[in-house]
């Protein structure tokens, strides 16, 4: 059902403005992407959830990764102009940096830099400043030249800046438990991992727009194929997938989710996964790790 996006939402109070974001790109209707690449300059800080902790980021970082998102699927470069970008951080440490910054203030100049960001931040806002104390913090920080800004040009192929990509390929450069799936692009670079823990099947990808494909794809190969576990996939004596000749897989009966052996899920998910992306089984000796090539779709 078509999205009715208001004229300019993208100078709406922050609340109502981060709803539409949200609702960006609905399917590229014009008003959606003209409002995304509006807010490609707007630095107002927003908190949002990651994982188990809360974070502080500026608008504009999001409405770039709406626009990553969306040109991606639609396999089409993306041009923008240069954005200046700041890593999000944890709320905590912006108010623990907020309020180190101000204690290296005169009392006056202090007075002076709070009245600014209180006055902005009810313009933007409209709550409590102590709600929101966080962006307050992060307000301050702006305001004092105290935060590292990068401008940074977004390659128009892959739709990412040299720092988002610093930034994706340390999510997934520490060791996951083994076995486990290494899952990446055919060039090399490192999606992410697939991994039992605790009895949970763990999807730990970074956050590019085609590392989510992979996990999106992973999960549902893992899960919606069979509720009763992964189909077992046919594999000749050397260890090989078995294709026909259309490249289509054969089953042999159900592995569970729950087998005692990890192993005997992540080589049936690999063969759905093998044909797009680069897909390592990684052990605990890595010189025994299987390796599935990358096929041609």
């Amino acid at each position: 059902m078509p999205v009715n996006f208001p004229e300019r939402w993208w100078e709406l109070p922050c609340p109502a403005r981060l709803e539409w974001l949200e609702r960006c790109p609905a399917d590229g209707a014009p008003l959606a992407l003209e409002g995304l690449r509006a807010l490609l300059a707007d630095n107002t800080p927003y908190t949002f959830e990651r994982g188990r902790s809360t974070y502080v980021g500026e608008v504009r970082l999001r409405a770039l990764e709406k626009l990553q998102s969306f040109y991606h699927h639609l396999r089409e470069p993306l041009h923008v102009s240069p954005v200046s970008l700041v890593r999000a951080e944890p709320v905590e440490a912006v108010k623990r940096a907020g309020e180190l910054t101000l204690q290296a203030r005169s009392p006056e100049e202090q007075q002076r830099v709070l009245q600014r960001a209180y006055g902005r931040l009810r313009s933007v806002y409209p709550v409590s400043p102590a709600e929101n104390i966080a962006l307050l913090h992060w307000m301050i920080l702006q305001d004092l030249g105290e935060l590292e800004y990068r401008v940074e040009a977004v390659d128009p192929v892959s739709g990412l800046t040299p720092w988002q990509r610093e930034v994706f390929a340390s999510q997934v450069r520490a060791r996951r438990p083994t076995p486990c799936l290494e899952i990446g692009s055919p060039s090399g670079e490192v999606f992410g991992f697939v991994f039992r823990e605790n009895g949970v099947w763990i999807f730990d990808f970074q956050q590019s727009p085609a590392a989510q494909d992979a996990a999106r794809l992973g999960r549902r190969f893992l899960t919606e194929l069979d509720r009763r576990g992964i189909p077992l996939v046919r594999r000749d004596a050397s260890g090989g997938v078995v294709r026909d000749e259309q490249g289509r897989l054969f089953f042999d009966g159900v592995v569970p989710l729950n087998s005692p052996n990890p192993k005997d899920v992540l080589l049936p998910l690999s063969a759905f996964l093998e044909r797009e992306w680069r897909v390592r089984l990684l052990e605990d000796e890595p010189t025994e790790s299987h390796t599935t090539a990358s096929q041609p779709p």
